[in-house]
């Protein structure tokens, strides 16, 4: 199968045009591509980063919050306790005033709740029906909240989160502090103060803080993704321009350089065909293409001398005298 030089060249030229970029393609557009992972990746970082530590800070001065409350409850009632000695427990439940300083809210939704140390027995609690219950009875049931209590007893403060059922049958975490009151009422018993509530009552701003970020991050992805998309044809637009600019001078050089070489062989052709007085074209470039015209020219003109001398020789031969010049 016969194959032109100047398809030869032409494809020559291309690949060596073409394949440095289609690399140079390739890797642009991995770097867009991996640019575009990691300003997403370190924008997830950064929410998360920031979500955890705005949700553990708020998350301790919840713990805090409650933690003091339980200490000024539990200083109130020792006050209290040591201004009226003669007060039984049955005598402070039925004294409103009393009953108002055990039970007082913390957050939004908790409270505080007083209970014999000894026996965890609730004695002031907002729900009348944990009023006089033994919290003995809801270690089944509330085991993260019967750890944190049991630990008070005998007059010992302690603290925990825990799980609390919700009427859904949801759970929602809870923290507690339990303080001690350090006074005796008139029948012998102590109290220790249960302060507890919900602990994302003080979280709550973080999460709003994430949600803001997820919806900032959707934001940003989408700016980024546009921007990449941008870049992404610009940078094929880019290549397809370079890449027929490639191919219109590669076509072009080719041709300067066979059309010469055509031409002389053309020539070569009549001449060979007995044209002899066929003109070897004439190239003004100064390179191998003017010297093998040049050659080619004297190669002419040898031949022709040579068919005159020839043709002088056999007139000669046969008119016994050499022929008029």
């Amino acid at each position: 199968m016969r194959f032109p030089i100047l398809a030869k060249m032409l494809m020559l030229l291309i690949v060596l045009a073409v394949l440095p970029l289609a690399i140079f393609g390739i890797l642009a557009l991995n770097d867009i591509h991996a640019l575009q992972a990691g300003a997403v990746t370190q924008i997830d970082g950064m929410k998360t980063v920031a979500v955890s530590d705005s949700t553990s800070s708020l998350n301790a001065l919840g713990e805090s919050i409650i933690e003091q409350k339980a200490i000024d409850v539990a200083k109130q009632l020792e006050i209290y306790i040591k201004d009226h000695p003669t007060m039984t427990v049955a005598q402070l439940q039925a004294d409103p005033v009393f009953s108002a300083l055990a039970v007082q809210p913390v957050g939004k939704t908790g409270y505080t709740a007083v209970t014999d140390v000894d026996t965890l027995i609730c004695r002031f609690h907002a729900s009348p029906k944990i009023v006089n219950m033994d919290l003995h009875n809801l270690a089944k049931a509330l085991p993260g909240f019967w750890s944190v209590m049991s630990r008070s007893q005998g007059g010992k403060e302690a603290m925990g989160y825990y799980d609390w059922l919700e009427p859904d049958n949801t759970t929602k975490q809870k923290y507690m502090y339990i303080a001690i009151v350090n006074a005796t009422t008139a029948d012998g018993v102590r109290f220790s103060v249960a302060s507890t509530t919900y602990i994302d009552e003080f979280s709550a701003p973080s999460q709003q803080l994430e949600q803001k970020m997820a919806a900032t991050r959707q934001t940003v992805v989408q700016e980024i993704d546009s921007r990449a998309a941008d870049i992404r044809s610009k940078t094929y637009l880019f290549l397809v321009i370079v890449l027929v600019i490639v191919i219109v001078a590669a076509l072009l050089f080719a041709q300067s350089l066979t059309r010469p070489i055509k031409q002389l062989t053309d020539a070569g052709n009549r001449i060979a065909d007995g044209q002899l007085d066929t003109e070897m074209p004439v190239f003004r470039t100064n390179d191998e293409i003017k010297d093998l015209s040049g050659t080619m020219n004297l190669l002419v003109g040898a031949i022709r001398f040579m068919k005159q001398e020839t043709a002088e020789k056999t007139a000669t031969k046969t008119t016994g005298k050499p022929p008029k010049k």
